[in-house]
């Protein structure tokens, strides 16, 4: 009899709570926006940075067109880019993440800073 009085309580369950398709849609969209940003901008400094040839035309062009003055260009873009790689994954890591681990501030911080570094970067590689 007592055993059949404890099976009858009722139980509380534990639900983990269930984000919104429009909320999970948003945290993957930034992350989306930053790494798009990056790879555009990457291959912008490495189109300039890359030498093409045609050292007649390069010398009448300020400032220098893609793949002229590649000296100075080349570790400018190495730089830029292992910057803005770094900050892009740690956005992307911090945005999609497992709930427990995810920071929105971080993931917004950083895709700011990453795509702040980006389009400096750019313009960094496009006027050395």
């Amino acid at each position: 009899m007592a055993s059949m009085a404890a099976e009858s309580t009722p139980q509380r369950l534990e639900v983990e709570p269930t984000t919104s398709g429009a909320a999970r849609l948003s945290r993957v969209i930034w992350p989306m926006i930053v790494a798009l940003v990056s790879i555009f901008a990457i291959a912008g400094m490495w189109w300039l940075a890359a030498p093409l040839g045609g050292e007649e035309t390069c010398r009448s062009i300020l400032p220098a067109g893609p793949g002229c003055a590649p000296d100075s260009r080349i570790p400018n873009a190495s730089m830029w880019s292992i910057a803005v790689v770094l900050t892009a994954g740690v956005s992307i890591w911090a945005g999609l993440s497992r709930p427990r681990l995810r920071r929105a501030w971080l993931s917004r911080a950083a895709g700011a800073l990453a795509i702040a570094l980006a389009l400096t970067g750019y313009w960094s590689v496009l006027y050395s």
